[in-house]
């Protein structure tokens, strides 16, 4: 037996062409089967050994309208390397992230009403029962005329409140002295910065032997322009009279002038330049003016309208400042004479002689004072007809009263029907003068004969 003959070889492919699958194909031919696909993913090892280089962006034709970029919120997220080619486009868009919601302004309570003041520690007895509802009874002192009052200490401040920052251009000024020439030195420099260069004003308000307490512990800000520091280093304050500390600081811009105020120049002193107000405005209104800024602490505030209620101030009493210590001394080498007692007795007994004739009631006197001597010559010549704020230390520091209660006598002394302070020869009373402007505030509409004199009272 020969061996089969072998089977003959399978027929080659036919070529392809165009019209392989086009309408010229057998009608009857069976469909044929999709080659199967390689194995592994042919696309992804295509992006990898052909992944093209990043695009380079193309710049806009000169002209062409600028179009914004998006948010980044909005933004589509670039595609993952990870990913296959050609299933990018279907990765579901970043969502936008909610805009955040700002919240609403925290405003501040409202304050609770008739709400007294917290009570807080003095070394003076403490107010009536009026001011502070959890005080004590206050006791009555020997030489108040019999009257039961009581001294309250000034508003409690935090460092940070006494210790204020400069608002930027503002003018800096160190006050010096006591209540009395501080205040003066404070409302002139604000005259200044306020009407005449239109800059803040920065007061450095040092607490020392002269004044032992801080302007915003005594009195209420009066300003948003002006801020206020315990330390600081700055030039003393220009001081004297109301008029001569505002002309101090006019003349370092003397072009710089409100409206109406004019120069000139005394024979007796020509280099001086001097500087007046506009018509019909005096220094003295002016000084009135800037003083009725100056408004006392709430706890103050409240001690002094208790203590006028009780001792009828405004209805039936007149009010002496009687300052002794260092106003009985030499000025420049001249002696420094100041208003006598027996003259503020004569003035005393003709303004209540006055007053009775008037209303058939004998007045009061509001005595504030320093010295106690004077309180007792007053009390031995008017007994309880005297009434007297506090009491007086027996110390040898130069204040024997504390600052709280002197802001109470100036503000009681301001309410009486008349008042009359310390006059010198040389030097009077700053503190006269300050009560004197204070009393002025509460009186509008009434002259002065003798202003100068520190009396408000129109002798016949």
């Amino acid at each position: 037996g020969a061996p089969p003959p072998p089977p003959p070889p399978p027929p080659p492919p036919a070529p392809s062409s165009p019209e392989a699958d086009g309408p010229s194909r057998d009608a009857n031919a069976l469909p044929l089967p999709p080659p199967p696909p390689p194995p592994g993913n042919w696309m992804q090892v295509e992006v990898e050994e052909e992944r093209p280089s990043p695009p380079v962006p193309q710049l806009p034709p000169p002209g062409a309208p600028e179009i914004p970029e998006a948010p980044a919120a909005f933004r589509s997220a670039p595609p993952d390397p990870s990913e296959p080619l050609g299933q990018s486009e279907e990765r579901p868009r970043a969502e936008p992230e909610p805009a955040a919601v700002r919240p609403e302004p925290m405003l501040p309570p409202p304050p609770l009403p008739d709400m007294p003041p917290p009570p807080m520690a003095a070394a003076q007895p403490p107010p009536p029962a009026e001011v502070q509802r959890a005080a004590p009874e206050p006791v009555a002192s020997a030489n108040d005329g019999g009257g039961e009052s009581g001294v309250v200490t000034a508003n409690a401040r935090s460092a940070d409140e006494l210790q204020q920052r400069p608002l930027p251009g503002a003018i800096k000024i160190r006050v010096v002295a006591g209540l009395g020439n501080r205040l003066r030195q404070m409302l002139g420099a604000y005259y200044y910065a306020h009407f005449v260069v239109e800059r803040p004003l920065h007061i450095i308000w040092p607490k020392d032997a002269f004044c032992s307490a801080h302007y915003l512990e005594l009195f209420e800000p009066f300003s948003e322009e002006v801020t206020f520091a315990i330390r600081g280093t700055s030039e003393p304050a220009k001081r004297g009279g109301f008029n001569v500390v505002i002309e101090q600081y006019m003349r370092l811009t003397p072009t710089l002038m409100p409206w109406g105020w004019t120069t000139y120049k005394e024979p007796k002193a020509p280099d001086v330049l001097r500087f007046k107000p506009p018509k019909g405005v005096s220094w003295s209104n002016l000084s009135s003016q800037m003083y009725a800024l100056l408004k006392p602490a709430q706890a103050l505030a409240g001690a002094i309208n208790a203590f006028t209620a009780e001792h009828e101030i405004t209805t039936n009493a007149v009010a002496v400042h009687v300052r002794r210590t260092d106003q009985e001394s030499k000025v420049n080498g001249r002696l420094n004479v100041v208003t006598s007692s027996e003259e503020f007795f004569e003035w005393i007994d003709l303004r209540t002689q006055e007053h009775q004739q008037k209303t058939g009631k004998v007045a009061k006197i509001f005595l504030a004072t320093d010295n106690p001597k004077s309180r007792q010559d007053f009390a031995d010549r008017y007994g309880d007809r005297v009434a007297v704020y506090g009491e007086i230390k027996q110390s040898k520091s130069v204040r024997l009263t504390s600052v709280e209660q002197a802001v109470c006598d100036a503000f009681i002394a301001s309410k009486a029907l008349e008042f009359k302070g310390t006059f010198g020869t040389e030097r009077s009373s700053s503190f006269s003068a300050m009560i004197l402007q204070f009393w002025r505030g509460q009186h509008e509409g009434r002259s002065i004969c003798s202003p100068s004199k520190l009396d408000t009272a129109c002798y016949k």
